[in-house]
């Protein structure tokens, strides 16, 4: 999981687009929105200037 969350973290312009398809693909709507937003909320993390 954590590798794949790195891998998935190095590529933000088509995260939402293709964690939506994935998800949508093997979880159902519900899926795609609780997943896309805890994505987004990983890409925030990651993007916040360390200090």
């Amino acid at each position: 999981m954590i590798r794949n969350t790195d891998q998935v973290m190095t590529r933000t312009d088509d995260i939402g687009k293709e964690q939506a398809e994935y998800n949508a693909k093997y979880h159902g709507r519900h899926g795609a929105k609780v997943n896309g937003d805890f994505f987004q909320m990983l890409l925030k993390e990651k993007q916040r200037p360390v200090h």
